[in-house]
């Protein structure tokens, strides 16, 4: 977030409304009535963060489909999308 809280924590009380990577609606539910998101609840793998210029990391939600085309194309294990 823009004050550098980190939206993975739970403490952040908005997230842009796009994936920063393929620019498509995230589905963010940090800003919802009880400031929980999707998310928080996954991991996201450290090689999709890596795309992310270091600036960017942590600043809004990856979305479910790039995080399910990075598992597809490595070949890692699927991410549990809650």
């Amino acid at each position: 977030m823009q004050d550098g809280r980190d939206i993975q924590d739970g403490s952040v009380n908005t997230s842009p409304p796009t994936c920063p990577l393929c620019h498509r609606p995230n589905h963010c539910d940090a800003s919802a009535a009880n400031g929980r998101c999707w998310c928080f609840d996954v991991q996201v793998p450290a090689g999709l963060l890596a795309q992310l210029p270091e600036d960017q990391r942590n600043t809004a939600c990856i979305c479910r489909e790039c995080i399910v085309s990075f598992d597809e194309e490595s070949g890692h294990k699927k991410t549990s999308l809650a």
